[in-house]
């Protein structure tokens, strides 16, 4: 049977890892970079633009596909708006869900309004627009947050403290990403949590997996460089009654943060899988063969997952402790690099070409902060 990955990155390389021993499946990846070449994980990699159903119709009958599983916000709404097409002339799975359902939780403001009609613990949210700004200070509180409504993950995200910086800020920030929301600004910025988890057509779901982001890079608001798995039934059962109310059927991926009163707030669902898809498949929860097996109409596994697993992401997490140094104390968990329930988003033991390779791209985005800070 044939994978198709559509996009590359860390999320591949954890689907790679993933369903590499099961040797009923021949995955392939096709993105428009080549940062997963030399992966034992792959038996194809095709340096490919996709961004129209014409040439995602092309990459399916090129590549004989039996099943395409999205890497990307981007390519999960590609998929998802063309996948009833896809499926009826080309008898190939689309791992997405609805088009509808990914289509509002890929617009950051709609989901927030959703999330508010709904009763869903979130962050206050409303729109800002650069050339309507009077009055806007009577209804924010500093500091905030301005969030593109269309971005991956960090990208865009800046925090402002006063009228001025707003004024400052947002144009340059519209000009790159579009619209944008000003969100409130939740005080404990030491954590967040990521939840991941699949609900099935019958309304059932599978094993949850819930990873506390200890250390994220940028440090203001950024993605994961060291999480660690936790049994939090309460962040749970919001995450299955938002999915509940969207009718979502597939995969879900939450950022959840939690203020300092012992709140939660969902801040997003991602459509596809995450960078650390690892941890789950570390912890015993292998979400790849649980969407495959759903596609596929085969029998459920059980599946449970373990806490205490940690994933790094090492290229990042060294930006963290260059950054961390001068100011912040560097925990002790830090200095952790080796124990059986420490595992790396970056490295791969059976996977030699992970070794360096994601270090560098880590160390390439201190380079590029630095420099573009001069």
């Amino acid at each position: 049977m044939t994978i198709l990955l559509l996009g590359a990155g860390l999320q591949a390389l954890a689907i790679g890892s993933s369903l590499f021993k099961n040797r009923e499946y021949e995955l392939i990846v096709a993105a428009d970079n080549l940062d997963v070449s030399g992966s034992i994980f792959f038996k194809r990699i095709i340096k490919v633009s996709v961004d129209s159903l014409d040439s995602l119709v092309s990459l399916v009958q090129d590549t004989e596909c039996d099943i395409v599983i999205p890497t990307s916000d981007y390519y999960a709404l590609l998929l998802s708006r063309n996948r009833e097409y896809l499926e009826s002339q080309f008898k190939v799975l689309c791992a997405v869900p609805s088009g509808e359902s990914v289509s509002l939780v890929c617009d950051k403001q709609r989901f927030m309004e959703f999330c508010e009609e709904h009763a869903i613990p979130h962050p206050k949210t409303i729109p800002i627009h650069c050339n309507d700004l009077n009055g806007m200070e009577d209804t924010i509180s500093f500091p905030a947050i301005i969030k593109p409504n269309y971005s991956v993950g960090a990208k865009g995200i800046t925090i402002i403290n006063s009228k001025e910086e707003i004024e400052t800020k947002l144009p340059f920030i519209e000009k790159k990403y579009g619209s944008c929301t000003i969100q409130e600004f939740i005080a404990n910025q030491d954590f967040y949590f990521n939840v991941m988890l699949y609900r099935y057509k019958d309304g059932t779901f599978s094993e949850a997996v819930v990873a506390k982001i200890i250390r994220f890079y940028p440090q203001n608001a950024g993605s994961s460089c060291c999480c660690i798995t936790v049994n939090d039934q309460r962040l749970i059962t919001i995450c299955k009654e938002a999915l509940h109310h969207m009718n979502w059927v597939g995969f879900a991926d939450f950022d959840v943060l939690y203020d300092n009163k012992g709140g939660y707030k969902v801040i997003e669902i991602n459509p596809r899988v995450p960078a650390c898809l690892r941890i789950a498949n570390e912890s015993g929860v292998s979400f790849p063969e649980i969407i495959i097996d759903d596609l596929l109409g085969n029998t459920r596994k059980i599946q449970r997952s373990r806490e205490g697993i940690m994933l790094r992401y090492l290229g990042t997490d060294i930006l963290w402790f260059v950054s961390s140094i001068i100011h912040n104390p560097i925990p002790k968990s830090w200095f952790l690099f080796w124990g059986k329930d420490i595992f790396y988003q970056d490295i791969y033991k059976h996977d030699p070409s992970s070794w360096f390779r994601w270090l560098l791209s880590g160390l390439n985005k201190l380079f590029y902060r630095l420099t573009k800070k001069h």
